[in-house]
């Protein structure tokens, strides 16, 4: 669960259990409470356990047709009116059901078959959307400062154009009642921007034969993320009902958590709005791409390159702290082989595919270009991770886990660690091949 901003009353819980059971046939091996954890900033709202929970339980399940998905908006006759709503499309699924949430929440409001847990939804996020222009910069050197603009133009691009022709025809057909000045207020950019955070932090995947579709499944993403929880959840086909099942014990009166996936703190932040500290699965993302003009046999390279799923214009690497990246040495060899002919080339390059060093030369070239580009990567944080270490301690005294300056500084404090860890790495390797003198 990504964590909203705000405090809901003590009693905003009070009934929600037996609703979900009553309107969605929602089953819980144990009571949920909903609690804010003592010391915990007021956003940190988790679901504890009234009961032990043995591994291999049934924790929670869902019908299929109890959660809202583009599934579910086949039987919602006023937006299957609408064009855009009759095709199913990965590319259109976050905008259809950003359509669909506002107007569940606005339109139908109480009359909405999940308007109870549409009421307990955060009202603001923090993801990379909300970042303000100082908070920002707090980020550069970072992918996510790159990641944030481009999110923030793509979603504005995106509410201009469904401004101008489905939300028109929505507003055609939504009930007497709402007025122009209601509907663009109901529909407007900042509630759009909310849709999306909902979709991009709450819903979940939910896999149905060959295909896979989000969907909101109340109750279920009440919970918050750990890592390391030993927890998963998948459809069942023979039941036709979404279910969680716990491969851990569970203590009575423990917060019981989910696990998102092995996420890096730049997807936390970016989608999520908020990061882990110390986060196992931190990544940077970082590409290799070619100069064209000053490449030798850059077609070929290209080609090799993209046929085996290394594309040096759209492909990132993955970075992490404790090894180095096989993948990112094999691109490098090839990218830097020197030769005279085609079938020389690629001779060499077989060489590389199958993981072996091409030439002494190759190999000093690809890891001192590798050890150029990452030092490059480095310099172009403003701080050092000394200076960030004093920042955190110092927020360490705050409660606001959630402050956007904070979690700015976590990302590339750590980013800095992976980079200078991954450039150790490469030099200890270039060590190795120089001669011994």
């Amino acid at each position: 669960m990504a964590p909203g901003d705000e405090k809901l009353a003590a009693d905003a819980f009070v009934g929600y259990n037996e609703w979900a059971a009553e309107t969605l046939k929602v089953q819980i091996a144990t009571d949920f409470v909903y609690e804010h954890q003592e010391g915990a900033c007021e956003a940190e709202r988790g679901v504890f356990i009234a009961e032990d929970v043995t591994p291999h339980a049934e924790v929670f399940s869902i019908p299929l047709d109890s959660v809202l998905s583009v599934k579910s908006l086949q039987e919602n006759a006023v937006l299957q009116s609408i064009a855009f709503f009759q095709q199913l499309t990965p590319e259109r699924e976050d905008d259809q059901l950003a359509i669909a949430l506002l107007y569940e929440k606005f339109v139908r409001g109480s009359k909405s078959k999940w308007a109870k847990h549409i009421e307990l939804l955060p009202r603001t996020y923090h993801n990379a959307l909300y970042f303000g222009p100082e908070e920002l910069r707090a980020l550069e050197g970072s992918n996510v400062y790159f990641i944030a603009q481009q999110m923030e133009e793509k979603v504005a691009h995106d509410y201009a154009r469904l401004k101008e022709s489905v939300l028109l025809e929505l507003f055609e057909n939504v009930p007497e009642g709402i007025n122009v000045d209601l509907f663009d207020e109901f529909f407007s950019l900042e509630n759009y921007k909310w849709a999306l955070s909902t979709i991009w932090s709450r819903f979940g995947d939910v896999p149905v034969a060959k295909q896979s579709f989000k969907a909101m499944v109340p109750v279920f993403d009440m919970l918050n993320h750990d890592p390391e929880a030993e927890m998963s959840h998948f459809f069942d086909m023979s039941t036709q009902r979404f279910k969680l099942v716990s491969h851990q014990h569970w203590n009575a009166g423990a917060q019981m958590f989910i696990n998102y996936g092995p996420l890096s703190n730049h997807k936390l932040l970016a989608l999520y709005g908020f990061v882990i500290i110390g986060n196992p699965f931190d990544a940077v993302e970082m590409w290799l791409p070619m100069d064209e003009a000053s490449t030798k046999f850059f077609q070929e390279k290209e080609q090799l390159l993209l046929t085996n799923g290394l594309d040096h214009a759209t492909n990132p690497f993955e970075l992490v702290a404790d090894e180095s990246n096989d993948l990112l040495l094999m691109a490098a060899r090839i990218q830097e082989i020197d030769c005279e002919t085609v079938e020389e080339f690629e001779e060499l390059a077989n060489k590389a595919l199958e993981g072996e060093m091409i030439s002494l030369e190759n190999e000093q070239e690809a890891l001192t270009r590798l050890i150029y580009t990452l030092e490059k990567m480095l310099e172009s944080f403003p701080t050092s991770i000394e200076e960030d270490d004093i920042l955190l301690e110092q927020d360490d005294k705050k409660t606001d886990n959630l402050n956007h300056e904070r979690m700015a500084v976590a990302v590339r404090r750590s980013d800095k660690y992976i980079l200078s860890e991954n450039i150790n790495m490469l030099k200890w390797k270039l060590l190795d091949i120089l001669p011994k003198n």
